[in-house]
């Protein structure tokens, strides 16, 4: 992962989370959703204790150079 940004928002008895993604250039965005909506999201819901956590994400598209063949 290049880098991902986690926020809990909303009010105190209706909290969202929210999941800013910079996936590294080579991930599959559906493997990179499948894994957030499986462990990641069960965790958070744990953590706090909240079953019913809303949950948002964004995934953002990381350049890379171009390879270069010689």
């Amino acid at each position: 992962m290049a880098g991902c940004r986690v926020a809990l928002r909303g009010r105190r008895d209706a909290p969202a989370l929210r999941v800013h993604l910079e996936p590294e250039p080579h991930a599959v965005p559906s493997d990179t959703l499948a894994a957030l909506a499986g462990p990641v999201l069960e965790h958070a819901r744990a953590s706090t204790g909240l079953t019913p956590l809303p949950a948002g994400a964004r995934l953002a598209v990381t350049s890379h150079p171009a390879s270069r063949v010689t």
